[in-house]
Protein backbone atom coordinates (compact mmCIF):
# COMPACT_ATOMS: atom_id res chain seq x y z
CA UNK A 1 0.00 0.00 0.00
CA UNK A 2 2.90 2.40 0.90
CA UNK A 3 4.50 1.32 -2.38
CA UNK A 4 1.32 2.17 -4.07
CA UNK A 5 1.14 5.49 -2.09
CA UNK A 6 4.92 6.39 -3.11
CA UNK A 7 4.77 5.37 -6.37
CA UNK A 8 1.33 7.71 -7.16
CA UNK A 9 3.17 10.73 -5.48
CA UNK A 10 5.92 10.26 -7.57
CA UNK A 11 3.67 10.06 -11.09
CA UNK A 12 1.93 13.56 -9.61
CA UNK A 13 5.34 15.16 -9.26
CA UNK A 14 6.13 13.99 -12.48
CA UNK A 15 3.04 15.39 -13.87
CA UNK A 16 3.75 18.34 -12.77
CA UNK A 17 7.08 18.69 -13.71
CA UNK A 18 5.58 18.05 -17.27
CA UNK A 19 3.14 20.70 -17.44
CA UNK A 20 6.02 23.24 -16.14
CA UNK A 21 7.69 22.48 -19.38
CA UNK A 22 4.37 21.80 -22.05
CA UNK A 23 1.80 23.66 -21.01
CA UNK A 24 3.36 26.74 -18.65
CA UNK A 25 6.15 26.97 -21.31
CA UNK A 26 8.52 27.93 -18.58
CA UNK A 27 11.99 25.99 -19.35
CA UNK A 28 13.33 27.93 -16.13
CA UNK A 29 11.02 26.66 -14.21
CA UNK A 30 11.11 23.05 -16.08
CA UNK A 31 14.62 22.77 -14.62
CA UNK A 32 13.92 23.91 -10.98
CA UNK A 33 11.57 21.69 -10.79
CA UNK A 34 14.07 18.85 -12.21
CA UNK A 35 16.45 19.34 -9.95
CA UNK A 36 13.87 19.85 -6.96
CA UNK A 37 12.85 16.49 -7.97
CA UNK A 38 15.92 14.85 -8.33
CA UNK A 39 16.83 16.65 -4.85
CA UNK A 40 14.18 14.45 -3.20
CA UNK A 41 14.23 10.84 -4.65
CA UNK A 42 18.20 11.57 -3.53
CA UNK A 43 16.71 12.21 -0.18
CA UNK A 44 14.04 9.44 -0.28
CA UNK A 45 16.79 6.78 -1.48
CA UNK A 46 19.94 8.53 0.62
CA UNK A 47 20.54 4.91 2.40
CA UNK A 48 20.85 3.22 -1.30
CA UNK A 49 23.09 6.09 -2.68
CA UNK A 50 25.19 6.16 0.67
CA UNK A 51 26.59 2.11 0.15
CA UNK A 52 27.54 3.01 -3.29
CA UNK A 53 30.06 5.51 -2.18
CA UNK A 54 31.86 3.68 0.30
CA UNK A 55 35.55 4.53 0.82
CA UNK A 56 37.18 1.62 -1.71
CA UNK A 57 41.00 1.41 -2.74
CA UNK A 58 39.77 2.14 -6.15
CA UNK A 59 38.19 5.62 -4.84
CA UNK A 60 41.40 6.40 -3.18
CA UNK A 61 43.39 5.55 -6.22
CA UNK A 62 41.47 7.55 -8.22
CA UNK A 63 41.42 10.52 -5.94
CA UNK A 64 45.01 10.87 -5.47
CA UNK A 65 45.54 10.74 -9.03
CA UNK A 66 43.07 13.36 -10.01
CA UNK A 67 44.64 15.64 -7.14
CA UNK A 68 48.04 15.17 -8.64
CA UNK A 69 46.84 16.37 -12.30
CA UNK A 70 44.75 18.99 -10.78
CA UNK A 71 48.32 20.07 -8.60
CA UNK A 72 49.65 19.94 -11.95
CA UNK A 73 47.00 21.66 -14.31
CA UNK A 74 46.91 24.34 -11.46
CA UNK A 75 50.87 24.93 -11.10
CA UNK A 76 50.60 25.79 -15.57
CA UNK A 77 47.67 27.80 -15.07
CA UNK A 78 49.68 30.39 -13.18
CA UNK A 79 52.91 29.81 -15.38
CA UNK A 80 51.13 30.28 -18.89
CA UNK A 81 48.64 32.80 -17.82
CA UNK A 82 50.98 35.53 -15.26
CA UNK A 83 54.60 33.72 -16.53
CA UNK A 84 55.38 32.74 -12.39
CA UNK A 85 57.67 30.75 -11.69
CA UNK A 86 56.44 27.43 -10.11
CA UNK A 87 58.93 27.91 -7.45
CA UNK A 88 57.31 31.23 -6.23
CA UNK A 89 53.70 29.40 -6.04
CA UNK A 90 52.35 27.40 -2.58
CA UNK A 91 49.10 28.06 -1.33
CA UNK A 92 47.79 29.73 -4.17
CA UNK A 93 48.15 26.69 -6.22
CA UNK A 94 46.55 24.58 -3.09
CA UNK A 95 43.22 26.15 -3.35
CA UNK A 96 43.81 26.04 -7.27
CA UNK A 97 44.15 22.63 -7.13
CA UNK A 98 40.73 22.15 -5.26
CA UNK A 99 39.15 24.21 -7.67
CA UNK A 100 40.46 22.29 -10.35
CA UNK A 101 39.45 18.81 -8.89
CA UNK A 102 36.04 19.85 -8.55
CA UNK A 103 36.09 20.46 -12.53
CA UNK A 104 36.70 16.85 -13.09
CA UNK A 105 32.88 16.18 -11.42
CA UNK A 106 32.10 17.29 -15.26
CA UNK A 107 32.64 13.09 -16.68
CA UNK A 108 31.30 11.78 -13.81
CA UNK A 109 27.87 14.05 -14.56
CA UNK A 110 28.33 13.73 -18.00
CA UNK A 111 28.60 9.37 -17.94
CA UNK A 112 25.14 9.60 -15.59
CA UNK A 113 23.58 11.68 -17.97
CA UNK A 114 23.99 9.25 -20.57
CA UNK A 115 23.31 6.14 -17.99
CA UNK A 116 19.75 8.08 -17.00
CA UNK A 117 19.15 8.46 -20.91
CA UNK A 118 19.92 5.11 -21.95
CA UNK A 119 18.00 3.08 -19.12
CA UNK A 120 14.97 6.15 -19.57
CA UNK A 121 14.60 4.41 -23.49
CA UNK A 122 15.21 1.19 -22.30
CA UNK A 123 11.90 2.12 -19.84
CA UNK A 124 8.10 0.61 -21.31
CA UNK A 125 6.43 2.76 -18.36
CA UNK A 126 6.35 6.07 -19.27
CA UNK A 127 6.48 7.57 -15.83
CA UNK A 128 9.60 5.48 -15.06
CA UNK A 129 10.88 6.53 -18.23
CA UNK A 130 10.27 10.77 -18.00
CA UNK A 131 11.81 9.99 -14.14
CA UNK A 132 15.01 8.74 -15.80
CA UNK A 133 14.82 11.91 -18.04
CA UNK A 134 14.49 14.25 -15.38
CA UNK A 135 17.47 12.81 -13.64
CA UNK A 136 19.41 12.98 -16.94
CA UNK A 137 18.30 16.94 -17.22
CA UNK A 138 19.50 17.75 -13.46
CA UNK A 139 22.74 16.23 -14.19
CA UNK A 140 23.16 18.26 -17.71
CA UNK A 141 22.04 21.35 -15.54
CA UNK A 142 24.82 20.42 -12.90
CA UNK A 143 27.17 20.17 -15.49
CA UNK A 144 26.64 23.56 -17.03
CA UNK A 145 26.65 24.99 -13.91
CA UNK A 146 29.85 23.38 -12.81
CA UNK A 147 31.49 25.00 -16.22
CA UNK A 148 29.89 28.26 -15.76
CA UNK A 149 31.47 28.35 -11.83
CA UNK A 150 34.86 27.49 -12.71
CA UNK A 151 34.60 30.11 -15.94
CA UNK A 152 33.37 32.63 -13.29
CA UNK A 153 36.29 32.07 -10.54
CA UNK A 154 39.04 32.39 -13.10
CA UNK A 155 38.23 36.10 -13.80
CA UNK A 156 39.34 36.38 -10.25
CA UNK A 157 42.32 33.73 -10.09
CA UNK A 158 44.53 36.77 -9.54
CA UNK A 159 42.79 36.79 -5.76
CA UNK A 160 44.50 33.84 -5.04
CA UNK A 161 48.11 35.20 -5.74
CA UNK A 162 47.72 37.22 -2.57
CA UNK A 163 48.40 33.95 -1.12
CA UNK A 164 52.12 33.60 -2.01
CA UNK A 165 52.74 38.00 -1.80
CA UNK A 166 54.25 39.04 0.77
CA UNK A 167 55.15 42.69 2.72
CA UNK A 168 58.61 42.15 2.93
CA UNK A 169 60.52 40.33 0.11
CA UNK A 170 63.34 41.08 -2.14
CA UNK A 171 60.17 42.60 -4.51
CA UNK A 172 60.94 45.69 -2.19
CA UNK A 173 57.23 46.84 -2.36
CA UNK A 174 55.80 50.07 -1.03
CA UNK A 175 55.09 50.16 3.08
CA UNK A 176 51.96 48.20 3.25
CA UNK A 177 52.34 46.96 0.04
CA UNK A 178 52.15 42.96 -1.35
CA UNK A 179 54.23 42.04 -4.42
CA UNK A 180 54.92 38.33 -5.48
CA UNK A 181 58.01 37.72 -7.36
CA UNK A 182 57.45 36.32 -11.50
CA UNK A 183 61.04 35.69 -11.97
CA UNK A 184 64.65 36.45 -11.81
CA UNK A 185 63.79 39.94 -13.42
CA UNK A 186 60.38 41.02 -12.30
CA UNK A 187 57.83 41.27 -9.81
CA UNK A 188 53.91 42.23 -9.73
CA UNK A 189 52.54 44.55 -7.30
CA UNK A 190 49.50 44.39 -6.01
CA UNK A 191 46.95 47.35 -5.76
CA UNK A 192 43.45 47.10 -4.04
CA UNK A 193 40.70 49.19 -5.38
CA UNK A 194 37.05 49.84 -4.35
CA UNK A 195 35.12 48.05 -3.88
CA UNK A 196 36.66 45.38 -4.67
CA UNK A 197 39.14 45.11 -7.22
CA UNK A 198 42.68 44.06 -7.58
CA UNK A 199 45.09 45.36 -9.84
CA UNK A 200 48.57 43.42 -10.97
CA UNK A 201 51.36 45.69 -11.72
CA UNK A 202 54.43 44.20 -13.61
CA UNK A 203 57.85 45.97 -12.40
CA UNK A 204 61.34 45.05 -13.23
CA UNK A 205 63.19 43.93 -9.98
CA UNK A 206 66.25 42.03 -10.81
CA UNK A 207 66.76 38.98 -8.01
CA UNK A 208 69.59 39.67 -5.55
Amino acid sequence: MKNNQADLLENIASVVVLVSLFLLQSPLLFMALCVLFSIWQLWKNRAEVAKKFKWTWQLFVTSAIALFLAKISATHHFNSKYGIYPEYLNHSITVWTAITACTFLILPLLWNCLKFFVVGLAEKSFFKSFKNAIYSITFIIMWYLLIMAYVQVAQYDRWLLILDAYSHSDCQPSRGGLAIRKNNEACYLFTFKMPIQLEMKEVPSVKP
